[in-house]
């Protein structure tokens, strides 16, 4: 590539080795942050459960049964109530997780496994 035709496109960081565009100063990089890089279900697994913290509610669901806010809470890998908000509602948006009125106690919620975590795509 020519230094004329790098210009034009954009210039390369050379902290971050990202391409960044010179007239928005936007990450050229950044734009295709969600897109999934394959159709591979290691893949998928991976972008959707890619941090541990996502793996270890599923793994109490599924060994523990728990399905509460404040039972995944009482995990004794001692997660932040503001990450397990958070991922709970990631995995709720991604189909793994359906949060329903729990079956006793009205004013609290639980969580069961959706659809989406038990067929493939």
């Amino acid at each position: 590539m020519k230094a004329a035709e790098g210009i034009a496109t954009g210039i390369i960081s050379h902290e971050t080795g990202s391409r960044i565009d010179q007239k928005s100063g936007i990450n050229l990089a950044m734009k295709h942050k969600h897109h999934r890089r394959s159709d591979c279900p290691i893949n998928f697994a991976l972008e959707t459960f890619g941090d541990p913290w996502s793996l270890l509610i599923i793994r109490d669901m599924v060994y523990f049964g728990k399905k509460t806010y404040g039972e995944f809470l009482a995990s004794e890998e001692g997660i932040a109530t503001n990450i397990l908000a958070l991922r709970l509602a990631h995995l709720e948006q991604q189909g793994i997780l359906v949060k329903k009125p729990h079956e006793t106690e009205k004013r609290k919620e639980m969580y069961v496994l959706g659809v989406q975590s038990i067929v493939p795509c």
